[in-house]
C-alpha cells in the first residue's frame, strides 16, 4: 500500500519459486534479526555458491582446473556481480545458481538433473526460456558417442574387421 495505491498484482510479477525465496528468507530473518536480512542472506549466498558451477563448467569446457580457478574467481571479484549481489540483494541470484548448475550437469552428460535444475531456474526467473536456445544450440553441436548399429537376428550382414558399416543418413540420425 503506497499512498492510498494497493498493489494487487505483486504476487504474479515473478515465478513461484521466488515466492517462496522470499518466504524462506522472511522466515531465516525471525532469527538473525529485524528488517529483511534473511532474505538478502539468502541471495547472497545463491550469488556466492553460483561459483561452484562456474568453476565446473570452465574446468570441464577447457579440460584445465586452472581455468576453473580463474573462472570461479572472476566472478566472484566482478564489481558487477559483487554490487548486485551484496548491496542490493538483487534476485536473480537464486536463478544464476540453478541455470549454472543445470548447464555444468548438461556438460557432464547428465541430462536429467540439468534439464531438472534449469527449469528450477525458471521458476526463479522468467529469463531461463530465453536462454534454453543457446543451451539447444549446445547441445546439438556438442559431440556425443554414437550408439553402435544394432542389427537384427534376421540380417546376415558380416563385415570384416577394419571396415565401417555405411548407413543411411536417417538411420545415423535417428541412432544420433
Amino acid at each position: 500500500n503506497m499512498d492510498g495505491i494497493i498493489n494487487e498484482n505483486g504476487a504474479f510479477m515473478f515465478p513461484p519459486l521466488t515466492a517462496y525465496l522470499y518466504g524462506a528468507g522472511i522466515w531465516l530473518g525471525n532469527f538473525i534479526g529485524p528488517g529483511n536480512w534473511g532474505i538478502g542472506l539468502l541471495l547472497a549466498s545463491f550469488g556466492y555458491l553460483t561459483a561452484l558451477p562456474v568453476y565446473g563448467i570452465a574446468k570441464e569446457l577447457s579440460k584445465n582446473p586452472r581455468v576453473g580457478e580463474i573462472a570461479a574467481l572472476t566472478y566472484l571479484l566482478n564489481p558487477l556481480v559483487l554490487y548486485h549481489i551484496d548491496f542490493i540483494w538483487l534476485n536473480p541470484s537464486a536463478f544464476y545458481f540453478f541455470f549454472f548448475a543445470g548447464f555444468y550437469a548438461l556438460v557432464k552428460d547428465r541430462r536429467h538433473i540439468g534439464t531438472i535444475l534449469i527449469v528450477t531456474a525458471a521458476l526463479f526467473k522468467q529469463t531461463a526460456w530465453f536462454l534454453g536456445i543457446p543451451l539447444v544450440v549446445f547441445l546439438l553441436l556438442r559431440k556425443r558417442k554414437r550408439p553402435d548399429l544394432v542389427l537384427d537376428s534376421e540380417s546376415s550382414l558380416e563385415v570384416p574387421e577394419g571396415e565401417k558399416i555405411k548407413t543411411s543418413r536417417i538411420t545415423f540420425l535417428t541412432n544420433y
